[in-house]
């Protein structure tokens, strides 16, 4: 049973950083039609995005 404990903590956490992701997705796509794809503040909101995807993958895929 602690299995599966662990296994559902886990996949709840993997849908709260997948939902993380698609909302940073989201706001960089809506500042780089304000800004522009070469503006700091694109840059920025994708360099979080990019810390993201990082984390994801290091927590949830194996070696």
């Amino acid at each position: 049973m602690f299995v599966l404990e662990i296994w559902g903590a886990q996949k709840s956490e993997t849908r709260g950083l997948q939902t993380e992701i698609q909302e940073k997705r989201e706001k960089m796509e809506h500042v780089a039609k304000m800004y522009g794809l070469l503006s700091e503040e694109t840059i920025s909101v994708s360099q979080e995005l990019d810390v993201l995807i990082n984390q994801f993958l290091k927590t949830y895929t194996l070696n």
